[in-house]
């Protein structure tokens, strides 16, 4: 539902959309944003107490290194108790070393008494004022922008100049500056256009303004999933940029995992698109069968008491479709553990466990297709189109653990041995114990065991062409 996060705790699979009308400016340029970055989180814990934080702010200050800190020692003198010694003087001669350092922030607050010359402490200088916000304008601090654009159009503090008004509305929008306070400025230029008889001028292209907005769009969705999910362990956010997705993953300990994708709309809108089933570790891109089109590529595990899985899952999302087709799974790693020797094998109970893997390698390229998955689970579920791919697997039966040699005590046991084969071997693993036989049973049984053996299944009184060999080759030997 637009406007709001509707994600339902129990979905598994869901779509929603999101209003992702940008709520917070445009990080500055670099280095500027992790200057303010960090400035606020060191002013912020001192605000709370921190002794540290307090005496490294004062220090940074009085050595005119702590450039956020010299911008905000007016708020910090009123809310933190910090610079109760300074004067009015005292604090604009730090922001104005801020500001001929280069911090925008510090330019725009200078900036702005240059030019309207309200303060008896800093020069009324407008040009020089107009120098200065355009320096913070142009990295990143789009009310910098704002103020130029208004005074532009306005004509009183600054000349009247259209052109650059709209070239710095243009840079406040694509900085992130409040819808609203942009449509005001623009109604000032277009009245100052109908005031002067000419015609409004053209906004300019902003170089990355594009990709600053859908950056900003982004920024606020990766909030609100943040929000529904909870950080978690692991918290990741990033964009694949062949398939134009963003993403959001974490693995929680106590929520499990999450996975939502998205791509943005040109309405503003994110379609939302989430898995919780499992714990998501990681996600990438791969052009899946060689087409030539990328597939989102996810891994997620999980397990419980003595099991765990590691699977790698697919999505495919065509361009301008409005949801993902999510693809198949593929277990690349498993095992599980089982009390399963008992003391007729020779063990005191619960002494020795099994331990059974599977690892599998996914064969991508060519030999993958695409075709029609017809889901055993849930019994409703409808067959869809989905990329086949060839898996390389190797079973492994270890007795203990992997790093165990096969146990003596269960070499000749032929009834350990017939469980082995009735159970494991039959379905594709193999004993992979240091020291264990290749092919238990058809190692150890006698050629006389062998011909028993091959009997079982039979009708009475039938005798198949294998048991005959086999019986063949006993009165032969």
């Amino acid at each position: 539902m637009p406007g709001a996060i509707c994600l339902l705790s129990a979905t598994i699979f869901g779509l929603v959309a999101f209003d992702v009308t940008p709520v917070v400016a445009e990080p500055l340029a670099s280095p500027w944003q992790s200057v303010r970055t960090e400035g606020h989180a060191r002013r912020e814990r001192a605000c709370d107490g921190d002794k540290a934080a307090r005496r490294e702010i004062v220090a940074g200050v009085e050595a005119g290194t702590d450039l956020y800190s010299m911008t905000s020692i007016g708020y910090m003198r009123r809310h933190c108790g910090l610079f109760r010694e300074y004067d009015n003087a005292a604090i604009n001669a730090k922001l104005g070393a801020a500001a001929e350092a280069g911090y925008p922030s510090a330019q725009y607050y200078w900036g702005v008494d240059m030019v309207d010359g309200t303060s008896a402490h800093i020069p009324h200088d407008p040009e020089g004022g107009a120098v200065m916000l355009d320096r913070a304008a142009r990295a990143g601090h789009g009310k910098s922008a704002q103020k130029l654009a208004f005074w532009y159009a306005l004509g009183t503090l600054l000349p009247r100049d259209l052109v650059k008004a709209q070239e710095y509305l243009a840079i406040a929008e694509a900085e992130g500056v409040n819808a609203n306070t942009v449509a005001f400025t623009r109604g000032k230029i277009e009245m100052a256009a109908a005031q002067d008889g000419v015609p409004v001028p053209e906004a300019p292209e902003i170089p990355g303004a594009t990709a600053k907005r859908e950056k900003r769009a982004a920024n606020a969705v990766f909030a609100q999933l943040k929000e529904q999910f909870g950080e978690g362990f692991g918290a990741e956010t990033g964009y694949l940029e062949k398939a134009g997705v963003y993403y959001f993953l974490h693995c929680s300990a106590t929520s499990f995992g999450k996975l939502a994708v998205f791509r943005l709309q040109k309405n503003g809108e994110a379609q939302v698109w989430s898995d919780e089933r499992g714990c998501v570790n990681g996600i990438d891109e791969t052009d899946l069968n060689s087409d030539g089109e990328a597939e989102i590529r996810y891994y997620t595990q999980g397990g419980g008491s003595g099991t765990y899985a590691a699977m790698v899952n697919f999505l495919h999302w065509p361009e301008g479709e409005p949801a993902p087709k999510p693809g198949l799974k593929y277990t690349t790693y498993s095992y599980s553990h089982w009390n399963g020797l008992y003391p007729k094998y020779g063990y005191e109970d619960g002494t020795h466990n099994l331990k059974v893997t599977t690892t599998g390698e996914l064969v991508e390229g060519p030999s993958c297709k695409w075709g029609e998955y017809c889901p055993s689970w849930p019994t409703d579920a409808e067959c869809r189109a989905a990329i086949r791919c060839p898996m390389v697997v190797e079973k492994s039966l270890y007795v203990g653990s992997d790093e165990d040699s096969y146990p003596d005590e269960l070499r000749g046991n032929r009834e350990w041995e017939r469980f082995v084969q009735r159970v494991y071997e039959g379905t594709g693993f193999r004993l992979a114990n240091k020291g264990a036989p290749e092919g238990i049973v058809s190692a150890s049984l006698s050629p006389l065991e062998k011909v028993l053996d091959a009997a079982e299944g039979e009708q009475p009184g039938e005798v198949s062409e294998a048991r005959k060999d086999l019986i063949s080759d006993w009165l032969n030997q």
